[in-house]
């Protein structure tokens, strides 16, 4: 880091607490970094002498000392740094048989200590790790735990559309026929592309194909309502957007970098295209439906 200006505020700071003995070793270690040796030596001499049992201070006056050829002084520090002194604290961990003697006492001392069973020392080194990860890894790990549920189950739907068509999906409520798409994101885009994309771009397409299939399959069920050519001419179409689907799929993810927004903005107009003209057929086979009615006679 910025070493001369970490030492101008540490200075500033000793300026207003001068008998703070953690300042003058931070400024002591701050001046051994710089090269300044013999500042380093008497802020070091400061600080051990209101910090003379804490293991870092005695850690820093040792190498000052080394460095001023004082070896002995040196050693001594070092050496009086490994110790353990009165109030230290120490974690040691072991069954009893093991940890008793090296208590200095018998194992049945340690009758009264509740040792954790397995499951309760797993579960410690397990929440201790993740109060080390770092939130946005956090998130980012459960978003993926997301879209690996979500591309199971819109994969599940699409095999069976595929291996049974005569054989239709449970219907599904909805406001109208314009709330399908909503539907459909809701239930896997959401996490799928906004999640994976900066991450794994084409997982993030793989995702918006199956989910735009799926509802490409949903408008030819819907479709079974139009009559006479209407219905077969319906089903060509969507054949022929589905195989548009396919066709954008393949090309994104031939690329190296595929380009996941404007590849799933054109998959979703497929389906948004389809759903009009299910719309617009529909209305011309009701509107067909009530004229071929004879008219009530007037009396």
């Amino acid at each position: 880091g910025d070493l001369q200006g970490s030492l101008k505020e540490y200075e500033a700071y000793l300026a207003l607490k001068p008998d703070d003995a953690a300042g003058y070793w931070r400024r002591c270690d701050a001046r051994r970094r710089l090269g300044d040796w013999t500042g380093a030596q008497a802020d070091c001499d400061k600080a051990f002498a209101g910090l003379p049992n804490d293991p870092s201070v005695r850690v820093s006056r040792g190498r000052v000392e080394l460095q001023n050829k004082q070896f002995d002084a040196a050693i001594g520090a070092f050496e009086q740094a490994q110790k353990l002194l009165p109030g230290d604290q120490l974690v040691v961990c072991g069954e009893p048989r093991h940890l008793g003697p090296f208590m200095g006492t018998e194992e049945t001392a340690l009758t009264q200590v509740r040792w954790a069973n397995w499951l309760k020392r797993n579960w410690r080194v397990l929440w201790r790790t993740l109060s080390e990860v770092d939130l946005p890894v956090k998130v980012t790990s459960v978003t993926l735990l997301g879209v690996v549920i979500a591309f199971a189950l819109t994969s599940g739907i699409v095999a069976h559309a595929a291996e049974a068509p005569q054989r239709p999906l449970a219907p599904i409520t909805l406001t109208s026929a314009n709330a399908l798409p909503v539907a459909l994101q809701t239930a896997a885009s959401h996490v799928a592309e906004t999640a994976t994309g900066a991450i794994d771009p084409g997982a993030a397409i793989r995702a918006a194909y199956q989910r735009d299939h799926v509802a490409l399959e949903h408008l030819r069920q819907q479709a079974s309502q139009l009559e006479g050519s209407a219905h077969p001419a319906f089903n060509q179409y969507i054949s022929d957007r589905e195989g548009a689907l396919a066709e954008l799929e393949r090309t994104a993810l031939a690329t190296s970098r595929p380009v996941v927004a404007s590849t799933i903005a054109a998959m979703d107009n497929l389906v948004t295209v389809a759903q009009a003209r299910l719309n617009l057929e529909s209305t011309k086979s009701q509107n067909s439906g009530q004229s071929d009615k004879p008219n009530d006679p007037k009396h």
